[in-house]
């Protein structure tokens, strides 16, 4: 994802401006004003934010949705899921299912020759 261009914009539920402050000096991304919690409590339920923290990813273009499972797409795939475009994330679903595959036959050939071996 070098050089390409995104942004991550912290969305707090902080109950305290000291929390808030504390939390994001830790952020290298841009954040929704303390101040303006409504925002912030609006766009959760908006996007219907369950557990924290959440990650949603949106079409910059179009403002819709393509997926509200953020932190498991970058926890399971990390930046090669960018730029999260539906087709991308198929793309990395289907690497990991081939990769997988590969790991599993890999694995089954050289148990089924120590198998073998042994008989």
């Amino acid at each position: 994802a070098a050089g390409n261009k995104f942004d991550v914009v912290f969305a707090s539920s902080d109950s305290n401006k000291h929390e808030f402050e504390e939390y994001y000096a830790s952020m290298p991304w841009k954040a929704i004003k303390f101040e303006d919690r409504e925002r912030a409590k609006k766009l959760s339920g908006e996007y219907k934010v369950q557990s924290l923290p959440a990650l949603v990813l949106l079409d910059a273009k179009s403002g819709k949705v393509i997926s509200s499972s953020g932190k498991e797409i970058v926890l399971e795939y990390g930046a090669q899921a960018f730029p999260f475009s539906e087709e991308k994330l198929q793309q990395c679903k289907r690497e990991k299912a081939a990769e997988t595959d590969a790991i599993f036959a890999e694995n089954f050939q050289e148990n089924f020759q120590t198998f073998g071996a042994n008989a």
